[in-house]
Parts: structure tokens; sequence; C-alpha cells
């Protein structure tokens, strides 16, 4: 009797400390150190995962229950666990935290609700022809606006969102992908997953109908980045400039959709994990693209320029891996030049000739996946954050003579901005961003953290005037003060639905468009009239 005794009370406790175990690991997992949200998903599966294979071993061995009862139960914990993953829709996905959101089977599936929609809505006839050709201050011609820095210039936006909120103009279906939109006038364009197309679609901004498409067959598909384009056109002399995820560049006619030109530019090489996402940049009678030496061997460039009215090359450039950052055109030492974070570096090309002017490493990355765009001061600081632990830098390139060199003014490891797929904007010499979902703010000459509050996922930020327009992961738009003392909230509204809302708002003439891989919007954000 005394070992059967012993025998039941040693079981138990066996179990006791499974539990404890696991469950003092996983709460461990989510209070102590500066792991990411991510790793801390990641961890937790994986708890999860040895919980239930823990859990099979008891009960099969120690539980002292008999063998049917044993192996019953084994099979409803099984069963609960393979009938919660079948309920799900096969294309499981994740957040920017790694938090599993998969998709019910019995929900109805955003391609469809999107094509019901198309054929319900119909295509719209324009009286008049859209001016492309003439940017205007308050457009947003493309990737973050005119300057690739996601400030918001030349527009009245209300500021008091209490009293007068953002105005829904329309909201509507969408297909899948993380492209922006571009925006000239009443003119608006991005690139959408439709089935099996990429499709990039002009929509009229006051009535949201859709004017034209242009449609390529691709269809890029990755578990946790999701499906679809990512980079977002550009609008650049009348026509419209689109970059698939597989790599096909198109020049459209802004007034039809019809191709002028189209190239692969992954011709011969190969593609980045989560696909190509730089928006093509025009410069003059060129267009800028990163297809990436994803190889890094000497026998494929990485920076390509095209002239813009054939699609011919004129120069290549570079030979390190592709990032998930767009180039820019910047001043840096009085010298115009295009500006490009990649996947192993920040680097400055001449733009006549693709001539590599100077360069920083920044291939601390995992997987190297670079994505937030580089930030420039006026005086040629470039500010760089990574996320998965990295952090930020502060860089200065000075020329003397024909020489470049970098000084870096500061860097700081897995602290105190970590960007993942967010964007920091520059207000006064302060920065602020999502450092792994949450808004900070640093001061951009040393890098030390002001303040840190606020859990807003991996969004998206904006900046106008001393406000921030903050797009949440979850589809809220949040008005907030530039102020370097704390964080201040000013307003907030629901925009989009969906739990993965990365796409970058475009603001233009007054008007915001949200989007993310199922819904898109458009608000009014300019203030009351009298």
């Amino acid at each position: 009797m005394a070992n059967a005794s012993s025998g039941s009370r040693l079981r138990w406790i066996v179990l006791a400390l499974i539990l404890v175990v696991v469950g003092g690991g996983v709460a461990a997992i989510w209070t102590l150190g500066d792991m990411g949200d991510d790793s801390r998903w990641m961890a937790t599966y994986l708890a999860g995962m040895a919980l239930a294979g823990l859990l099979a071993l008891w009960l099969l061995l120690l539980s002292g229950l008999r063998w049917y009862f044993r192996l019953a139960a084994v099979g409803l914990l099984f069963t609960g666990i393979c009938g919660g993953l079948f309920g799900l829709r096969s294309e499981i996905r994740f957040d920017g935290d790694m938090r599993m959101v998969g998709r019910w089977r019995w929900e109805k599936d955003p391609e469809d609700i999107l094509a019901a929609h198309r054929q319900e809505q119909g295509t719209f006839a324009p009286s008049a022809k859209y001016e492309l050709t003439r940017i205007e201050p308050t457009d947003w011609p493309e990737y973050r606006g005119p300057q690739r820095d996601g400030v918001i210039r030349g527009q009245q936006i209300s500021r008091d969102w209490k009293a007068h909120p953002p105005k829904l103009l329309w909201r509507q279906p969408c297909g899948l992908g993380w492209a922006s939109f571009a925006v000239v006038g009443d003119f608006a364009v991005t690139i959408e997953q439709r089935k099996q197309n990429e499709v990039v679609v002009a929509y009229d901004i006051p009535t949201g109908k859709e004017i034209w498409k242009y449609e390529h067959p691709e269809r890029f598909d990755e578990a946790p980045g999701g499906i679809g384009p990512r980079a977002t056109p550009t609008i650049a002399h009348g026509d419209v400039f689109s970059l698939g995820a597989a790599g096909h560049l198109a020049c459209l006619d802004g007034q039809t959709g019809k191709p002028k030109w189209t190239k692969n530019i992954l011709e011969g090489g190969l593609n980045l994990r989560w696909a190509m996402a730089g928006s093509p940049l025009v410069v003059g009678d060129l267009v800028i693209v990163n297809p990436g030496n994803q190889r890094e061997t000497k026998t494929w460039e990485a920076v390509l320029a095209l002239d813009r009215k054939t699609g011919d090359v004129v120069w290549k450039s570079g030979w390190t891996k592709g990032g998930y950052s767009s180039p820019m055109l910047a001043t840096i030492a009085g010298v115009e030049q295009i500006v490009l974070l990649d996947g192993k570096q920040v680097a400055g090309f001449e733009i006549k000739t693709g001539k590599e002017l100077w360069r920083y490493d920044w291939d601390k990355t995992q997987q190297d996946i670079n994505v937030a765009q580089p930030l420039v001061f006026a005086d040629g600081r470039i500010f760089i954050t990574s996320g998965y632990s990295v952090g930020c830098a502060m860089l200065l390139p000075t020329k003397e003579g024909d020489q470049w060199k970098v000084e870096e003014k500061f860097r700081l490891d897995n602290k105190p901005l970590r960007c993942k797929f967010s964007n920091p904007v520059e207000h006064n010499e302060y920065i602020y961003g999502l450092d792994d979902g949450i808004l900070a703010c640093i001061r951009a000459s040393d890098g030390k953290l002001q303040w840190k509050e606020g859990r807003y996922g991996h969004g998206q930020i904006l900046r106008w005037e001393d406000l921030l327009i903050v797009s949440t992961e979850r589809g809220d738009l949040v008005l907030v003060a530039a102020d370097p003392k704390e964080l201040k909230e000013l307003g907030r509204i629901k925009a989009i639905k969906g739990e993965r809302c990365w796409n970058v708002p475009a603001v233009a003439n007054g008007r915001i468009l949200v989007r993310n891989e199922q819904e898109m919007a458009c608000f009014d954000l300019r203030p009351a009239t009298p």
C-alpha cells in the first residue's frame, strides 16, 4: 500500500512540475529580459508544443489510468489541437509580432468579397482626363510622399479629432498586398493581388470607383509575409511605374493603364525571401530599382537605372543583397544622390552613373530584413533602424575632395528604436518611431530615449507640422502630439478592419487613403469650415 501511495504521489508531482516549469517558463518569457514580442510568441508556441508532448507522455506512462482511458485522453488532446488547426484556412498567417491570425473556414474569403464588390460596382468613366503631369505640393505621387520622408506638407488638417473627427468618404474591399497609394489630384493608384494576378488599379478618389486596371499573371505567397505585391507605384511624367513581387516592372499610361514597356528586373537572378518591396524611384529620365544580388557574387548587379521612356538599362551598380526599403533622392554634403538601404548596407550612389559614393555596413539583421526608410536630415545626417533586436544608428557622410567618409555619430544595438516594418519620422531634432510596436521618442543628437509608451503594433507613422498620424496594426488612425516630453494621444478613429494593417497611408489634398490586405478607405482630414 505504501508503494502504491508513493507512486500515486510521484505521478502527480511530475504533472505539477510539468505545469509549473512550462507555465513559469512562459511567464518568464513575457516578463523578463528585452526580447521582442515576435521572439516571445515563437517561444510561447514552442512551449505549447512541448506542453502537449509532455502531457501526452504523462498520460501514457505515468497517469496510472486504464490503457483505454490513456489512449482516449491522448486522442482527445491531439484531436482538439488538430481540429483547431483544421478549422483555420490553409493560409495560416502571422502579424508583426508572429501572433497567429488565421481565418476560420466558415468565414468569407476576402478575395471572394472583393470579386462580388467589383462585379457590383463596375468601372468608373471620368468626364475629363486627370492632370497627372503637374505635381502639386499637396499631392502624394510616390511612397511616403514627394520626398519619401512621411512628412505631409502644404495641407490643412483638423487638430481636434474629438470635435471634428476625420469624415469617412468611402470604405470598400480591396485586393491582397502591402502597397500604399500614389496620389495626384483626384487620381490614386495602388497594386493589389486579385486571385492569380497582380493588378495595378487606378481609383477616382471622390467616389472610390475603379478607373482602370492592368493585370499581370503572378501570385507571390510566403506564409509569415502574406500574399501579393509589396511595392507602391510611382506617378511621374503622367505615367505610372509599378513593381510586382516577383520583379515585373511596368510603365503604364496614367490615363488608360495600358503598358508602354515592361521588364523583369529579376530575369536571371533570385528573388528575396519576402519579395520585391522597394518602390521605383523616378529621377529625371531614370527609373531606379533595387533587384538586389541575392547570390552575392560579382555576376549580378544590385541596383539598376532604366530609361524612363524605353525601359532600357542605363547603368548597373553594386553587388549586395537587396532589402525591403526604397531608393530615395537626397542631398548630402552638397551632392544630390540616390540613398538606399539594402540587405547589407546603406549607401549613396551617383545619379548619372550609379557609382557608389560611400557606404556603411548594416548587415546584422536577421535574414537581412532591412525595411525602414532611411531618415535624412537637412544637414546630411542619416538615421537608420531595423527590427529583430538590431537597433539604430546615426551617420554623417562627408566629402573631402573626391573622397567620401562616413562618421558614426552613434550606434545603439538592440535599442532604443527598432523599427521592423514601420518608418520613423523627425521633428525638431527628435525622432518618433514604433519600437517593436510601441511608440517611442529618441533624441536625434545621441539616440537617448525620451519616452516609450502606447502599443500601436507594427503600423506606420506620418507627420504633419507638430502632429503625428499613426496607423495602427489593427486598423485605427490615431492623432498624436509630436512632443518629446510625453505621449499625448489627441484622437482616434477606426479606419479599416483587419489584424495586419502594414500599408503606409497616403495623405493628399487633405484626404487620407488607408488600406491593408482586405479593405481600403478614404477620410477627409480637413478642418470643418464655418
